[in-house]
């Protein structure tokens, strides 16, 4: 309110003719100190009452902006991006109670028994040859692409539902989509989401394979007209790669960077066949798992999985001086071996 009495101040200061305290006679300084006056107070005033242009909205006391009150995902966020993490959070959230209201949703118990299934054949379509867009160019077309997924609960301290959003990525028209088997395995929620950047929420109805050892998860949603991504062949070190996560809720967060190697993981015992992992060393963080890495025509080289930060100093279980961090991704090939017939 500080505001708004202060520009009820500007907007009602008195000119040199109506002040009460100035002296009735004239002389010719004094009239030239009040034309002086009379032309700065009449450009002070004028410009706090200037006008407020038909794009603006005027100022009021208890209105808040319309955007605050949406309850969906806005439909301008590709064109927007700069909107708050925690107004998206909310709009999931609202989005989520909704679902559950309206029982439009697959229990978890339900997807759980179905994360045994190791194989679903999914007709892809050709990888197209596209020529290089520039990282912004990219961006905005593979963004429709992009899912926030994860789980709906319920905490011990309110009975408000709420949202654990990881990432993943659309891979038929028809609702399939990829993300890690560790996002989708969480038996303490009531069941699974996805959103886009385009304001589409959808249920998980499905867990159509998975895979422990490579960290897959291939999952079908509701929902009809998405944008899917195409699956790339290996790609070699040196590769660029584009990342669109949402680390920490900075929901759809672009970072870029190389593919830095390859690896096997390392086994808890000997008989333990390795999996390989690719490294990259674009930057994600937690939130980004499921996330597609993406060669620089946009298309599927390997997915997020985890991270592994090295320090130099280990004592007693306390990690100091850090030195590095490794970004352990899922290659396209294992992604491939889930979805085509054996």
């Amino acid at each position: 309110m500080l505001l708004f009495c202060s520009e009820s101040i500007v907007n009602s200061r008195p000119t040199p003719r109506e002040n009460p305290t100035m002296h009735p006679t004239f002389s010719f300084d004094r009239f030239l100190l009040l034309l002086i006056g009379l032309i700065l107070g009449g450009q002070f005033v004028t410009t706090s009452q200037r006008k407020i242009p038909s794009t603006s909205t005027p100022k009021t006391g208890n209105i808040h902006p319309t955007s605050h009150n949406r309850l969906s995902v806005p439909r301008n966020l590709c064109h927007n991006p700069s909107l708050s993490s925690e107004k998206i959070d909310r709009d999931l959230e609202n989005k989520a109670a909704q679902m559950i209201q309206k029982k439009r949703y697959t229990p978890m118990k339900k997807l759980l028994s179905q994360m045994t299934r190791k194989r679903y054949r999914v007709p892809l379509q050709k990888t197209p040859i596209t020529p290089t867009p520039d990282i912004a160019s990219l961006y905005r077309k593979r963004l429709p692409s992009m899912l926030i997924l994860g789980s709906v609960f319920q905490c011990d301290d309110c009975t408000k539902w709420h949202v654990s959003g990881a990432s993943g990525f659309v891979l038929t028209a028809q609702g399939i989509a990829v993300t890690n088997r560790h996002v989708v395995l969480d038996p303490h929620a009531e069941t699974l989401f996805a959103a886009t950047a385009e304001g589409g929420f959808y249920p998980v109805t499905e867990i159509l394979a998975t895979d422990e050892a490579s960290d897959i998860a291939i999952v079908r949603l509701d929902a009809k007209g998405l944008t899917p991504l195409s699956l790339a062949q290996k790609a070699p070190v040196g590769t660029p790669v584009r990342v669109i996560s949402n680390p920490d809720s900075h929901y759809f967060y672009l970072s870029e960077g190389i593919v830095s190697g390859y690896y096997d993981s390392p086994t808890e015992t000997p008989e333990e066949t390795p999996t390989l992992r690719m490294t990259i060393t674009a930057d994600y963080a937690k939130g980004s798992s499921g996330a597609p890495i993406l060669d620089q025509h946009g298309h599927v080289i390997g997915m997020v999985k985890s991270t592994d930060s090295v320090y130099y100093h280990e004592h007693h279980g306390h990690q100091k001086d850090l030195q590095m961090v490794f970004r352990q991704c899922v290659p396209v090939d294992q992604i491939r071996a889930l979805i085509q017939a054996p």
